[in-house]
């Protein structure tokens, strides 16, 4: 959706998977608001020095759930809807600092989107 550049290359995140909206189509409210929460969210993390420039893709599956995916981790963020964001990067912030390090096996998965739980595959 960007125009190349040939002078400028800059750092953005890819956004892939089930996107619900088009490039070739006219934006309705529905993809409006949707383009904007991700955008908020973009925003957030962006804001937040733990966070600035690590979140290298945000996957949107069949169902319409958003993964987020960090630079240097292996693992897949299960983050659901947009809503909450604060608590469920929260979330993401213990894993890192709590669960992976004392870990025995490695995850694929961490799922925060549910209230009070981190669920890890």
């Amino acid at each position: 959706m960007f125009p190349l550049q040939s002078n400028y290359s800059v750092w953005v995140p890819i956004v892939d998977g089930n996107i619900p909206i088009r490039y070739d189509e006219k934006l309705g409210k529905k993809g409006k608001k949707w383009l904007e929460e991700l955008i908020s969210l973009h925003q957030y993390l962006q804001s937040k020095k733990a966070w600035r420039d690590r979140c290298n893709q945000f996957h949107i599956a069949s169902d319409g759930q958003l993964t987020l995916c960090f630079e240097g981790f292996h693992e897949h963020f299960l983050f659901g809807d947009f809503k909450n964001k604060e608590k469920k990067l929260e979330k993401i912030e213990k894993y890192i600092s709590s669960i992976r390090p004392v870990a025995e096996k490695k995850y694929k998965s961490v799922n925060v989107q549910f209230k009070g739980q981190i669920i890890c595959k």
